[in-house]
């Protein structure tokens, strides 16, 4: 089944310091053999570790007990290894390149692939929302939406289910997969939307886990709203999944339906002026300090014509 069989906490994993020292060494890697100046990188760690500082107000945890690699501890590894390297180095920057190639970016997430309000997950491009659980924690990813249960012992997941003809069709092969033992598949409607949900068992290595499975079909696609927990623990969170699988349903808020991404825009100023008189004269979608930490530059610092700068523009926000 996917999700069960690797476990509840799976969809919440951080990636490993080791994952990241990884990424560093072939960051590194790749810069060098395309020629570009290695002692840019540190830049990366820099604007990391301001980025950390202001979202904590300036409050660091220690580095042990950081979910990432603490970036000042990265920064100062990437110099050693940047002082290994046979010489001579790249000194390739293409600010201006690069720069360009960021206009148009989508800034943070991009609200058309689904967010959230509290607990209701809404998704503007496939014009559908659920309700989950209070209290529960979310995670929007590309292949799935998933919540996990305060207590961690329970887990729901939004999917869409490959090439499946009707909710009937997907219930019925799930419930022939090898590990599940389930009841009856029930056929029924979710809000008008045609729907199949039956309830299972599935046999681990480690023992068992208990769920509950709607399929509901919504415009060409149909959904799995799958949720599951220990055998023992499933009984009491039975009422809330089944509220949350029949809370789906079409979007019609159009305020949800119009949202659009925040986008990077990269403009090129005229004239001498500092940050704030470029918030003033090129207004963005963030508040000055956010642009000042954008641009690696004070709110008062003289930027000399000529100089390419970011702003925020887009929305609306959701």
């Amino acid at each position: 089944m996917g999700l069960a069989a690797a476990g509840v906490q799976i969809m919440f994993l951080s990636f490993s310091r080791s994952d990241e020292s990884q990424a560093d060494m072939l960051g590194l890697r790749y810069m060098s053999a395309a020629r570009y100046d290695p002692y840019q990188m540190p830049n990366v760690y820099e604007m990391l570790n301001a980025v950390s500082a202001a979202a904590s107000g300036g409050d660091r945890l220690p580095t042990w007990l950081s979910t990432h690699p603490d970036p000042v501890d990265r920064g100062d590894r990437i110099l050693e290894l940047i002082d290994a390297l046979p010489r001579p180095l790249g000194t390739m920057v293409d600010r201006g390149e690069y720069l360009a190639r960021l206009d148009g970016m989508t800034y943070g997430q991009n609200p058309r692939e689904g967010f959230f309000r509290d607990e209701l997950f809404l998704h503007p491009d496939m014009a559908f929302q659920l309700r989950y659980p209070a209290g529960w924690a979310t995670q929007n990813q590309r292949s799935m939406v998933a919540a996990q249960s305060p207590k961690k012992d329970a887990i729901m997941a939004l999917t869409v289910v490959e090439d499946a003809a009707t909710p009937s069709a997907a219930a019925r092969a799930f419930a022939a997969e090898e590990g599940i033992e389930g009841g009856r598949v029930t056929e029924s409607e979710v809000n008008g939307l045609p729907a199949a949900s039956f309830e299972f068992q599935a046999t681990l290595q480690d023992g068992t886990l208990s769920g509950g499975a709607y399929f509901i079909q919504f415009d060409d696609s149909v959904f799995r709203v799958l949720g599951y927990s220990t055998t023992a623990g499933w009984s009491g969170y039975r009422t809330a999944f089944r509220a949350s699988a029949e809370s789906f349903d079409r979007l019609t808020d159009q305020t949800a339906l119009n949202v659009q991404p925040l986008t990077l825009s990269i403009v090129t100023v005229d004239r001498d002026m500092t940050l704030a008189e470029f918030s003033r004269d090129f207004p963005s979608q963030v508040a000055l300090d956010r642009l000042a930490l954008l641009n690696r530059r004070s709110a008062e610092e003289t930027v000399p014509a000529g100089t390419m700068l970011k702003r925020v523009v887009g929305g609306p926000l959701p």
